[in-house]
């Protein structure tokens, strides 16, 4: 098949006879399973994940809030936030990293299994993808370590948190160190 080629329409029983080239019809049925179960917890593991940022934007949203709610609040509630902050990133690389581990699984199956099925070609690359898979149903690892999963999560999500909080702190210890007059006393402060 060349990049020019059309794409062919691949009906129900063209794919089934692919699949049936090779893997036996028994393990189909398994591989099925196996491929919605797999698909399923990642599903679960990036709900999560949404529910860690939804805590972290509502808890910035609530610190920030009551930083601001009354002229007099010490603006050493931000850095409180800020903690918060870190402690919630913590809770998100970690349950990043665990759907790390079923994205990965899912992705292999989709990669090695449906495409050639789909394209019902057999020159594409095979590789060891089932030795691959089967070492990671016997002993179970992670795919990336801690601080890999913090760093992503930090340039995706929380650096926009923090930099807000961040700007409120800013914000908030201007207001509180401002003079009747209106310059800044950076002095007074610490």
């Amino acid at each position: 098949m060349e990049p020019t080629d059309p794409p062919r329409k691949v009906t129900g029983e063209a794919l089934e006879n692919a699949l049936t080239e090779r893997f036996p019809a028994s393990n189909l049925s398994v591989l099925a399973h196996f491929y919605r179960g797999e698909l399923s917890r990642s599903i679960a593991w990036r709900q999560k994940m949404d529910m860690t940022t939804h805590w972290a934007v509502i808890a910035t949203t609530a610190i920030i809030s009551l930083a601001f709610s009354n002229p007099a609040s010490s603006p050493l509630i931000l850095p409180f936030g800020t903690a918060l902050l870190i402690l919630l990133l913590t809770v998100e690389a970690r349950r990043y990293r665990f759907f790390d581990v079923w994205r990965t699984r899912v992705r292999m199956l989709e990669v090695h299994l449906l495409v050639p099925a789909l394209y019902n070609d057999k020159r594409l690359i095979e590789g060891d993808w089932r030795e691959v898979l089967c070492n990671d149903l016997l002993a179970p690892t992670y795919k990336m370590s801690h601080w890999e999963a913090v760093g992503r999560r930090l340039s995706r999500t929380y650096i926009w948190l923090f930099a807000i909080v961040l700007g409120a702190w800013l914000v908030k210890v201007y207001l509180v160190n401002r003079p009747p007059g209106g310059s800044l006393d950076w002095n007074g402060y610490y």
